[in-house]
């Protein structure tokens, strides 16, 4: 199960994003999911907030759903929502291979 989440974050919170990322990054890892990549997306300078993309793999959705009701994770729900401004979610599985070798 591959998540794609696109997540809206404050500028002027970006240090307890990254350290909340690092945090629940570690949750994920008892369940057998990874953030595989992240990507942040550049913007408008003049902003208040920027896009940072993580592709999500756990093993299948009962591990996800048991991640999101672990205790640890639900205890940093109040930071979460004071650093993101918005998330969208995007639930996929591995695609075709574009990387030009040989099949």
């Amino acid at each position: 199960m591959i998540l794609v989440a696109i997540l809206t974050v404050r500028w002027d919170s970006v240090q307890d994003f990254r350290a909340y990322e690092r945090q629940v990054a570690a949750i994920m890892a008892d369940y057998g999911a990874k953030i595989e990549r992240t990507v942040v997306v550049q913007s408008d300078p003049h902003t208040d907030t920027f896009k940072e993309v993580h592709i999500v793999r756990f093993p299948n959705s009962d591990a996800q759903a048991a991640y999101r009701g672990d205790a640890r994770y639900l205890a940093l729900v109040p930071i979460r929502e004071r650093v993101v401004v918005s998330t969208d979610i995007l639930v996929g599985e591995d695609g075709p291979d574009y990387s030009g070798r040989a099949v």
